[in-house]
């Protein structure tokens, strides 16, 4: 392929990322949409890029997306935050990715004959909501509910895209271990997941002290970045989760305070408050880039498929509808948020954990590993255009005759007032 078309497809990609998100915020049509279709128009129709190329590039692109995605996520986690407004969020996220883990691994065990490691890693990837997605429409202010309502609606994606990435890994380690007794497997997925827990969380205590040492000499973020990727590749190498090592690893950064308190450690915590919203608003641009790249590299190496494909995603789709409207009225009853049960129960749209763990079978050559490429992705565009078109309806019927009355009291309220003033 010719140098300068590799440019000028990057510098397409990051354009329809950029100008995706604002449209996203003002339409709520989820950015993915567009990059994933550009890669379809890229891939499988105007073959610029050959397919074998771009599926031996799986495993590199999936470890960087997934030490990415994970740190960001767990720098998302504020500790406090969730101690004082997690309640509600902690009930719906568990929940609804409980309910979609076993309602989906089910379907695909049963009907599409998966092996129970497969279904079920499949079923934990599409358990939660994408964040990206749940705060781009948050932030375009068409969403008609209240903030405390965004708030838990964004800790709950923010918990369920960390679930659906560590659970998922649960069983895709039970499908490489293989015919292992299930004791020893057992304790290998333990030992793998305490190995990452220790490897972040002792890597994430001395950088709070290295950020403190460099203070805030330039390029401190690039230094963080490398370190990341380090984590992430040192703790495979070892025998870890590098997945599970880049979330503690973030998650400790984000939370340097609680930390620093409990551990007694001698820093300033002034400089490392600056320290800490540079590498966030820094993280936030890598993990644009990142996830611009990867949903255009899944719409390129998509290949369209059969319509049994497309029907199983429907019945995906139709089952986690129905598991988040059931997790929606056990987290939301007997509270103010029961009012804004409908906008909850229809926010279903997957994203970048769902896309990277759908494409995790691939990397280690699995059986059935490209059609679960296919499901995902189809799966990925129907929960996001269902989404899209359900919030519509709700947003234009169903929310509009409460607008129509609140604008009536304020009337009357109005002239109430004018004519006491008179």
């Amino acid at each position: 392929m010719e140098p300068l078309l590799i440019i000028y497809m990057a510098v397409a990609i990051i354009y329809i990322g950029f100008f995706g998100l604002i449209l996203s915020r003002k339409s709520g049509i989820p950015h993915i949409l567009f990059l994933v279709v550009f890669g379809v128009a890229l891939g499988p129709i105007l073959h610029l890029i050959e397919y074998k190329v771009l599926v031996s590039a799986i495993p590199a692109v999936s470890a960087i997306t997934i030490a990415t995605v994970t740190f960001y996520s767990g720098m998302n986690i504020n500790v406090e935050t969730l101690k004082a407004h997690g309640g509600r969020a902690l009930i719906l996220a568990i929940t609804g990715f409980t309910l979609n883990t076993i309602g989906c691994g089910l379907f695909l065990q049963l009907y599409c004959n998966f092996p129970p490691p497969l279904a079920y890693m499949m079923g934990a990837a599409f358990g939660g909501t994408c964040a990206a997605i749940v705060v781009a429409l948050s932030s375009s202010g068409s969403l008609p509910i209240r903030k405390s309502t965004i708030t838990a609606m964004t800790l709950d994606s923010t918990i369920t895209d960390v679930l659906c990435i560590v659970i998922a890994s649960v069983f895709l380690n039970s499908m490489l271990l293989g015919e292992l007794p299930i004791n020893e497997a057992l304790s290998k997925i333990a030992a793998q997941f305490s190995t990452g827990i220790l490897a972040g969380l002792i890597i994430g205590i001395i950088w709070i002290k290295i950020m403190h040492i460099l203070g805030q000499e330039k390029y401190t973020y690039m230094l963080t970045f490398a370190t990341l990727l380090l984590t992430y590749a040192t703790t495979e190498v070892i025998g870890g989760s590098g997945g599970v090592a880049s979330l503690v690893f973030g998650l400790t950064l984000g939370n340097y305070k609680s930390i620093a308190s409990t551990l007694k450690m001698q820093v300033d915590k002034g400089i490392l408050e600056v320290l800490r919203v540079e590498v966030f608003h820094l993280h936030s641009e890598i993990s644009f880039l990142v996830e611009a790249f990867f949903f255009t590299y899944l719409g390129l190496i998509y290949t369209i498929g059969s319509a049994f494909e497309i029907l199983v995603a429907a019945a995906i789709t139709m089952i986690v509808l129905i598991n988040r409207t059931l997790a929606s009225f056990v987290a939301t009853s007997m509270s103010e948020m029961a009012e804004d049960r409908s906008v909850i129960s229809v926010t279903i749209g997957k994203g970048l954990a769902a896309a990277v763990m759908g494409s995790m079978p691939a990397q280690y050559s699995l059986p059935l590993s490209d059609l679960a490429i296919k499901i995902t992705l189809n799966v990925i565009l129907l929960t996001n255009i269902i989404m899209v078109l359900l919030l519509a309806v709700i947003t234009k019927f169903v929310k509009r005759p409460k607008a129509k009355a609140a604008t009536k009291e304020a009337t009357e309220a109005s002239r109430a007032d004018t004519s006491k003033e008179s």
